[in-house]
């Protein structure tokens, strides 16, 4: 199992990632609690989420939007909104060669507690996960 790791300078070895999503929760309590234990399993998933390096930002685990910036706003830990449309939001930041499926399992972990037509897209050096939830479950393409 590789050690995703989310890098903070370009100068590590790593990956460029863009990732847009667009979210509308049936269950933001159950989102955020499902997030939450996911960060519980950080050990066991061999996974460095820094988040020493959030807590100086400000950014905590309390929170569904602060948990959505920490697995999918790289290193800013936010989400920008997307000009020209308010329904995406997006980041662009760099990261370890494991961060992509850190995400795509990230999102659909979450993906019960969405509703249909929810979706993300994430552009990692080459190529383009995208991932649509219908009846609560993710669909890769």
């Amino acid at each position: 199992m590789a050690v995703a790791l989310l890098t903070k300078t370009i100068t590590t070895m790593g990956q460029c990632y863009s990732v847009e999503i667009k979210v509308r929760f049936t269950d933001e309590d159950g989102a955020k609690k499902a997030l939450q234990a996911k960060l519980d399993r950080h050990e066991e998933e061999r996974v460095n989420y820094n988040l020493d390096h959030f807590k100086e930002l400000g950014i905590g685990t309390d929170n569904l939007h602060d948990l959505m910036g920490i697995f999918f706003g790289g290193w800013k830990g936010r989400l920008e909104t997307c000009p020209g449309d308010k329904e995406w939001e997006f980041a662009d930041f760099d990261a370890s060669y494991g961060w992509e499926s850190l995400m795509m399992d990230a999102f659909e972990t979450i993906a019960p507690y969405m509703a249909d037509d929810s979706e993300i897209k994430i552009w990692p050096d080459s190529g383009c996960d995208h991932g649509t939830v219908r009846n609560g479950k993710c669909k890769w393409a």
